[in-house]
């Protein structure tokens, strides 16, 4: 769900998550749970809704990773939890988002 040809594919339009609403997105995940799928990287609706609209480039940069730990082959565990946000700070999109 990066790319403009999976995202069509996945039956959303090309510009999402610009578009898309909550339940069309709940009942895809649940059909790809359903498939078996360990997880989908997707273009990230946090940032989208602060106005990023560059897909392009390193997606680490600006895609979330949903994990069907149900699915998945090695079963992920928790090793920390954080008590702030630190985490979601990136320093090279701090000057791009408004």
């Amino acid at each position: 769900m990066v790319t403009e040809s999976s995202i069509i594919s996945a039956g959303f339009r090309a510009d999402y998550p610009n578009g898309a609403e909550h339940p069309e997105t709940r009942q895809a995940a649940t059909q790809w749970h359903n498939l078996g799928t360990e997880g989908i990287l997707s273009r990230s609706a946090s940032l989208a809704r602060r106005n990023f609209s560059k897909w392009e480039g390193d997606h680490e940069l600006w895609s979330e990773l949903a994990i069907f730990t149900d699915n998945a082959v090695v079963r992920p565990s928790l090793l920390r939890k954080r008590n702030d946000l630190a985490w979601l700070a990136f320093r090279s999109l701090k000057e791009e988002l408004p």
